[in-house]
Protein backbone atom coordinates (compact mmCIF):
# COMPACT_ATOMS: atom_id res chain seq x y z
CA UNK A 1 0.00 0.00 0.00
CA UNK A 2 2.76 2.60 1.04
CA UNK A 3 4.28 1.63 -2.74
CA UNK A 4 1.76 2.64 -4.39
CA UNK A 5 1.12 6.07 -2.16
CA UNK A 6 4.60 6.44 -2.98
CA UNK A 7 4.11 6.10 -7.21
CA UNK A 8 1.26 8.46 -6.86
CA UNK A 9 2.75 10.50 -5.41
CA UNK A 10 5.99 10.14 -8.18
CA UNK A 11 3.22 10.58 -11.06
CA UNK A 12 1.61 13.47 -9.56
CA UNK A 13 5.03 15.24 -9.56
CA UNK A 14 5.99 14.49 -12.88
CA UNK A 15 2.60 15.43 -13.86
CA UNK A 16 3.09 18.89 -12.57
CA UNK A 17 6.54 18.95 -13.77
CA UNK A 18 4.79 18.92 -17.39
CA UNK A 19 5.00 14.67 -18.34
CA UNK A 20 2.75 13.91 -20.43
CA UNK A 21 0.40 10.83 -19.88
CA UNK A 22 1.89 8.92 -22.91
CA UNK A 23 5.29 9.73 -21.64
CA UNK A 24 4.58 8.09 -17.97
CA UNK A 25 2.76 4.90 -19.66
CA UNK A 26 5.84 4.29 -21.79
CA UNK A 27 8.07 4.75 -18.26
CA UNK A 28 5.86 2.29 -16.10
CA UNK A 29 5.97 0.00 -19.18
CA UNK A 30 9.76 -0.16 -19.39
CA UNK A 31 10.23 -0.51 -15.62
CA UNK A 32 8.06 -3.59 -15.54
CA UNK A 33 9.33 -5.10 -18.60
CA UNK A 34 12.97 -4.67 -17.03
CA UNK A 35 11.94 -6.17 -13.93
CA UNK A 36 10.17 -9.00 -15.85
CA UNK A 37 13.74 -9.26 -17.89
CA UNK A 38 15.49 -9.08 -14.91
CA UNK A 39 13.85 -12.19 -13.51
CA UNK A 40 13.87 -13.83 -16.71
CA UNK A 41 18.04 -13.39 -16.41
CA UNK A 42 17.97 -15.03 -12.75
CA UNK A 43 15.77 -17.77 -13.96
CA UNK A 44 18.28 -18.70 -16.81
CA UNK A 45 21.23 -18.45 -14.34
CA UNK A 46 19.85 -21.05 -12.12
CA UNK A 47 18.88 -23.48 -14.68
CA UNK A 48 22.08 -25.40 -14.60
CA UNK A 49 22.61 -25.57 -11.03
CA UNK A 50 18.87 -26.93 -10.57
CA UNK A 51 19.31 -29.16 -13.82
CA UNK A 52 20.43 -32.36 -12.10
CA UNK A 53 17.13 -31.88 -9.48
CA UNK A 54 14.64 -31.43 -12.11
CA UNK A 55 16.47 -34.08 -14.38
CA UNK A 56 16.21 -36.68 -11.23
CA UNK A 57 12.25 -35.87 -10.50
CA UNK A 58 10.96 -36.47 -14.17
CA UNK A 59 13.57 -39.09 -14.62
CA UNK A 60 15.17 -37.66 -17.86
CA UNK A 61 17.92 -35.93 -18.96
CA UNK A 62 17.14 -32.29 -19.70
CA UNK A 63 19.39 -30.34 -22.14
CA UNK A 64 21.79 -28.00 -20.60
CA UNK A 65 21.62 -24.26 -22.02
CA UNK A 66 24.20 -25.03 -24.77
CA UNK A 67 22.25 -27.79 -26.34
CA UNK A 68 19.38 -25.42 -26.19
CA UNK A 69 18.31 -24.72 -30.23
CA UNK A 70 17.92 -20.65 -31.21
CA UNK A 71 14.55 -20.94 -31.84
CA UNK A 72 13.94 -21.60 -27.80
CA UNK A 73 16.05 -18.35 -27.01
CA UNK A 74 13.54 -16.24 -29.55
CA UNK A 75 10.74 -17.47 -28.08
CA UNK A 76 12.04 -17.39 -24.33
CA UNK A 77 13.08 -13.49 -25.26
CA UNK A 78 9.38 -12.40 -27.32
CA UNK A 79 7.84 -14.39 -24.43
CA UNK A 80 9.88 -12.54 -21.18
CA UNK A 81 8.70 -8.75 -23.40
CA UNK A 82 5.28 -10.06 -24.17
CA UNK A 83 4.89 -10.79 -20.23
CA UNK A 84 6.29 -7.88 -19.34
CA UNK A 85 3.86 -5.99 -21.48
CA UNK A 86 1.25 -7.51 -20.52
CA UNK A 87 1.96 -7.00 -16.50
CA UNK A 88 2.74 -3.02 -17.32
CA UNK A 89 -0.09 -2.21 -19.33
CA UNK A 90 -2.98 -2.37 -16.87
CA UNK A 91 -0.61 -0.66 -14.01
CA UNK A 92 0.44 1.87 -16.38
CA UNK A 93 -2.52 3.01 -17.82
CA UNK A 94 -4.09 2.92 -14.37
CA UNK A 95 -1.47 5.13 -12.67
CA UNK A 96 -1.08 7.48 -15.14
CA UNK A 97 -5.08 8.40 -15.25
CA UNK A 98 -4.91 9.49 -12.17
CA UNK A 99 -5.99 12.86 -11.00
CA UNK A 100 -2.97 15.61 -9.68
CA UNK A 101 -4.44 16.52 -7.00
CA UNK A 102 -5.25 12.75 -5.52
CA UNK A 103 -1.99 11.80 -6.27
CA UNK A 104 -0.44 14.91 -4.14
CA UNK A 105 -2.70 15.54 -1.76
CA UNK A 106 -3.56 11.77 -1.02
CA UNK A 107 -7.22 12.30 -1.01
CA UNK A 108 -7.99 8.37 -1.52
CA UNK A 109 -11.83 8.04 0.41
CA UNK A 110 -12.27 5.00 -1.18
CA UNK A 111 -8.97 2.69 -0.46
CA UNK A 112 -11.09 1.27 2.68
CA UNK A 113 -12.64 -1.44 0.88
CA UNK A 114 -10.12 -1.34 -1.92
CA UNK A 115 -7.25 -1.84 0.48
CA UNK A 116 -9.47 -4.87 1.87
CA UNK A 117 -10.08 -6.85 -1.51
CA UNK A 118 -6.49 -6.33 -1.79
CA UNK A 119 -5.36 -8.00 0.99
CA UNK A 120 -7.46 -10.78 0.34
CA UNK A 121 -6.24 -11.32 -3.07
CA UNK A 122 -2.63 -11.79 -1.57
CA UNK A 123 -4.01 -13.86 1.06
CA UNK A 124 -5.43 -15.85 -1.45
CA UNK A 125 -2.00 -15.82 -3.48
CA UNK A 126 0.08 -16.99 -0.87
CA UNK A 127 -1.86 -19.65 0.10
CA UNK A 128 -2.29 -21.06 -3.46
CA UNK A 129 1.84 -20.91 -3.37
CA UNK A 130 1.63 -22.37 -0.35
CA UNK A 131 -0.94 -25.32 -1.75
CA UNK A 132 1.18 -26.00 -4.45
CA UNK A 133 4.46 -26.14 -2.86
CA UNK A 134 3.49 -28.08 -0.40
CA UNK A 135 2.26 -30.60 -3.59
CA UNK A 136 5.06 -30.86 -5.11
CA UNK A 137 7.17 -31.97 -2.02
CA UNK A 138 4.56 -34.86 -1.70
CA UNK A 139 4.59 -35.56 -5.18
CA UNK A 140 8.37 -35.31 -5.22
CA UNK A 141 8.56 -37.78 -2.32
CA UNK A 142 6.14 -40.17 -4.10
CA UNK A 143 8.16 -40.57 -6.91
CA UNK A 144 11.52 -40.76 -4.79
CA UNK A 145 9.50 -43.97 -2.83
CA UNK A 146 8.13 -45.64 -6.29
CA UNK A 147 11.47 -44.96 -7.96
CA UNK A 148 14.70 -45.94 -4.72
CA UNK A 149 11.88 -46.84 -2.34
CA UNK A 150 11.24 -50.72 -1.23
CA UNK A 151 8.47 -52.30 -3.03
CA UNK A 152 8.82 -55.93 -1.09
CA UNK A 153 10.80 -57.08 -4.05
CA UNK A 154 13.47 -56.60 -6.71
CA UNK A 155 11.96 -55.71 -9.19
CA UNK A 156 15.33 -55.37 -11.58
CA UNK A 157 14.84 -58.89 -11.60
CA UNK A 158 11.49 -59.63 -12.49
CA UNK A 159 10.51 -60.76 -16.24
CA UNK A 160 7.34 -60.88 -17.19
CA UNK A 161 6.16 -62.84 -20.64
CA UNK A 162 2.69 -62.92 -22.47
CA UNK A 163 1.51 -66.82 -22.98
CA UNK A 164 -1.12 -67.46 -25.48
CA UNK A 165 -4.64 -67.12 -23.52
CA UNK A 166 -6.19 -70.12 -24.37
CA UNK A 167 -8.84 -70.54 -21.39
CA UNK A 168 -9.84 -73.88 -22.96
CA UNK A 169 -9.07 -77.23 -20.57
CA UNK A 170 -6.29 -78.16 -23.31
CA UNK A 171 -4.86 -73.99 -23.25
CA UNK A 172 -4.99 -74.26 -19.37
CA UNK A 173 -2.61 -77.86 -19.63
CA UNK A 174 -0.25 -75.96 -21.60
CA UNK A 175 0.26 -73.17 -19.44
CA UNK A 176 0.87 -74.93 -16.31
CA UNK A 177 3.31 -77.21 -18.66
CA UNK A 178 5.12 -74.36 -19.77
CA UNK A 179 5.16 -72.78 -16.16
CA UNK A 180 6.38 -75.86 -14.97
CA UNK A 181 9.35 -76.41 -17.42
CA UNK A 182 10.16 -72.53 -16.62
CA UNK A 183 10.45 -73.56 -12.63
CA UNK A 184 12.78 -76.05 -13.22
CA UNK A 185 15.38 -73.55 -14.57
CA UNK A 186 18.26 -72.56 -11.85
CA UNK A 187 17.93 -68.95 -12.77
CA UNK A 188 14.25 -68.70 -12.27
CA UNK A 189 13.35 -68.35 -8.21
CA UNK A 190 9.88 -68.38 -8.85
CA UNK A 191 7.22 -67.99 -11.12
CA UNK A 192 3.10 -67.79 -11.59
CA UNK A 193 0.60 -67.34 -14.07
CA UNK A 194 -2.00 -64.02 -14.16
CA UNK A 195 -4.68 -63.14 -16.46
CA UNK A 196 -3.14 -59.83 -16.30
CA UNK A 197 0.03 -57.80 -15.08
CA UNK A 198 -0.86 -55.16 -12.31
CA UNK A 199 -0.74 -51.87 -13.28
CA UNK A 200 -1.87 -52.83 -16.82
CA UNK A 201 -5.49 -52.38 -18.79
CA UNK A 202 -7.52 -55.16 -17.37
CA UNK A 203 -11.57 -55.24 -17.54
CA UNK A 204 -11.78 -57.97 -14.29
CA UNK A 205 -13.58 -55.00 -12.41
CA UNK A 206 -15.78 -56.01 -9.35
CA UNK A 207 -17.66 -53.84 -6.75
CA UNK A 208 -17.52 -54.35 -3.34
CA UNK A 209 -18.53 -53.00 0.34
CA UNK A 210 -18.16 -53.39 3.88
CA UNK A 211 -21.04 -55.08 5.36
CA UNK A 212 -23.41 -52.77 6.90
CA UNK A 213 -21.56 -50.13 4.63
CA UNK A 214 -23.17 -48.61 1.48
CA UNK A 215 -20.64 -47.49 0.22
CA UNK A 216 -19.51 -49.38 -2.87
CA UNK A 217 -15.69 -49.04 -4.39
CA UNK A 218 -14.49 -51.16 -7.52
CA UNK A 219 -11.32 -52.80 -7.65
CA UNK A 220 -9.73 -54.49 -10.33
CA UNK A 221 -8.92 -58.02 -9.87
CA UNK A 222 -6.37 -60.62 -11.57
CA UNK A 223 -7.32 -64.23 -10.95
CA UNK A 224 -4.02 -66.38 -10.78
CA UNK A 225 -3.81 -70.18 -12.99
Amino acid sequence: MSQSFNRLKEIGVRKIMGSSRSRLIFQLITEYTVIVTIAAMIALAFYPLLLPIFSAVMMKNLPALTELPFSFYVSFAGGTLALGLVAGIYPAVKLSNTAVTNAVKNQFRDLGSKGIIRRALLFLQFVVALIVLISSVIITKQVDIFIAGNLGYNKDYLLTAQVPRDWTEKGLNHMELVQQELKQLPQVEDISLSYGVPNSFSDCVQTIRNPGDSKETNIAFYPSV
